[in-house]
């Protein structure tokens, strides 16, 4: 009900904002009108499935996955109630239980030891994990020799004499469901060569310990120079304050590379926009020059002429289709022929329409001028026809953009008038 309710109230909402010229466009009713009855169609199918359908069966978790925890709602003597329900997981059998406790004990020979150290000779920590078989196998550590090994696997050589190995017994207590085991054996920690890693690790910590406990009254603290005959180096941590300043430089100059590019862009868009626009009235203008038995040239300083003037009067602003015009008067005045002339029209406009029109108006001096007026005529037509399908483009650009804060004030409509239904539906 409450799905039919929000689905007839968006689409009254959508028909009205039509109606007031909120919205221009019937692909938005359209596009909301999917919307609100896919969500009324999913909204159908839950009540379907979750209230009507369901017969009271929750599946199981799997062995391993944990309990879950379902939130449903019961009903009884006219009320519902939202209740939570867990269902804990699938219990193991006996025997799969053992596979999965011999499965863990191979994992674990397999894996306590980091190379090349085997349980005969531990020479680094022990590699302790709290599950095993995929999770399937809790494991609670501890060992015989606490100070030496922590339940962490960590080892603490204070606790072993230099040529004296330990033997040490593991403890792991493996419970899978409910069969718990005890998987016990020995292993020999051994105190490692000052050259390996974990050797050089703990007598250079041990050094430095010393180090910082001789002489706690000096200022300074002196650093040892060799471990075990083994030859150390100091230096303090590289700062990369200058790679950092360099990759801003390299960060600042990339944008505004990028920024000039898309500066370029977009003025060179404005400036086809504005040729667009121009083109029409330089069109029609040649057109009536023309036609009322002016020669080409004359209309063409007429046309630059008059832009000219306006321009110095500040009554218009800059105008590129006009300043072409102005530029080719201005070769020809210098003697460049107007078959040239024209002929370069669309190089300097870097417009297919000047090239076109360019095209036109030297081809009329070649040839002759007796179909220009038609030609022009023609032209002009094409190009008020041209212009108005840009603006019908440019409004349905900008009725898409008002698309986003249409659906925003659509949603907020639809929270003001559908939560207190749903609170008085106690849903």
């Amino acid at each position: 009900m409450i799905y039919l309710m929000i689905f007839l109230i968006s689409i009254a909402a959508a028909v009205l904002a039509k109606r007031n010229g909120l919205i221009k466009e019937n692909r938005i009713l359209v596009m909301v009108f999917v919307i609100e009855a896919a969500g009324a169609i999913v909204g159908a199918y839950d009540y379907y499935t979750r209230e009507l359908k369901f017969s009271g069966i929750v599946e199981r978790p799997a062995a391993g996955e944990g309990s879950i925890t379902q939130s449903l709602t019961v009903s009884s003597k006219g009320e519902k109630e939202n209740w939570d329900v867990t269902i804990s997981e699938t219990s193991l059998g006996e025997k799969q239980s053992q596979k999965l406790l011999t499965k863990a004990k191979k994992e674990i020979d397999g894996s306590l030891c980091s190379a090349p150290d085997t349980p005969d000779s531990v020479t680094g920590d022990l590699n302790i994990s709290e599950s095993y078989a995929g999770g399937m196998v809790s494991a609670s550590w501890d060992f015989s020799e606490p100070k030496l090994i922590s339940s962490r696997g960590v080892i603490d050589y204070d606790f072993l004499a230099e040529n004296d190995p330990s033997v040490v017994y593991a403890r792991a207590k493996l419970s899978c469901g409910e069969i718990e085991e005890i998987y016990e054996f020995p292993v020999k920690v051994v105190m490692p060569e000052p050259a390996s890693k974990n050797g050089f690790k703990y007598y250079l910590n041990k050094a430095l310990k010393a180090a910082d406990e001789t002489a706690p009254g000096e200022s300074t603290v002196s650093l040892p120079d060799t471990v075990k005959d083994i030859p150390v180096k100091w230096s303090q941590k590289r700062e990369y304050r200058g790679v950092y300043f360099c990759g801003l430089g390299l960060l600042a100059g990339a944008g505004i590379v990028a920024g000039e590019q898309e500066e370029k862009r977009r003025a060179l868009k404005d400036r086809q926009r504005r040729l667009s626009r121009d083109y029409p009235e330089i069109v029609s203008a040649l057109s009536l020059y023309v036609s009322a038995g002016i020669t080409l040239r004359s209309a063409m300083t007429r046309i630059a002429e008059s832009y000219a003037e306006r321009r110095r009067q500040g009554s218009i602003r800059d105008r590129p289709g006009y300043e072409v015009i102005g530029i080719i008067i201005r070769q020809m005045q210098e003697g460049v022929g107007e078959e040239t002339a024209y002929g370069a029209m669309g190089r300097l406009a870097g417009h297919k329409d000047y090239s076109k029109l360019g095209l036109m108006l030297s081809q009329s001096i070649k040839h002759g001028s007796r179909q220009l007026s038609l030609l022009l005529e023609k032209e002009e037509q094409k190009a008020f026809e041209a212009r108005k399908l840009t603006a019908r483009i440019l409004g349905e650009e900008a009725s898409t953009r008002l698309l986003i804060p249409m659906v925003m004030l659509l949603g907020v409509v639809l929270v003001i008038l559908v939560t207190p239904a749903i609170f008085n539906t106690n849903i």
